[in-house]
């Protein structure tokens, strides 16, 4: 018995297989996990694909190696708006249900802080917001060419 695999984002806009900055989106994603992890002092365990963390962290990497902005803010702006655009996804259209290969987030999506964040720019965060996406931004800068 073969079980099924999420391969795209929910969404259907990214490949987990599309390569970016010589990697898959999905080798992308253990590496800015792992970074995050460390980072902030959590316990690492892969993401799973079809999850909507590890959609998140696909959006990140893509918005990243797609912004035309490299500095630190720049990308921690894009990264912030691929954030936003994946959550109002995931929180419209419920793309756990019905299907076996996406899966719910661990915690409801549709609450205050999330839904004011993704309604904000990045520059409208408040500060410990704005260091979830700079935290990224840093991990991914650090393995772009100037």
């Amino acid at each position: 018995m073969t079980i099924a695999m999420a391969t795209v984002t929910a969404s259907k806009k990214y490949s987990y297989e599309e390569q970016v900055g010589g990697k898959s989106l999905a080798e992308w994603v253990d590496v800015l996990h792992l970074h995050n992890c460390s980072q902030n002092g959590w316990y690492y365990r892969p993401l799973r694909p079809g999850a909507f963390g590890y959609d998140n962290l696909v959006y990140t990497v893509a918005a990243g190696f797609e912004s035309q902005d490299r500095s630190e803010l720049g990308l921690a702006r894009a990264i912030h708006q691929a954030w936003a655009e994946n959550y109002r996804y995931w929180r419209d259209h419920q793309p756990y249900l019905g299907n076996k290969i996406y899966f719910k987030a661990s915690k409801p999506l549709g609450d205050d802080r999330r839904n004011l964040c993704a309604q904000q720019t990045f520059d409208e965060l408040p500060e410990d917001e704005q260091e979830k996406d700079l935290v990224l931004a840093r991990c991914l800068l650090s393995f772009m060419s100037p």
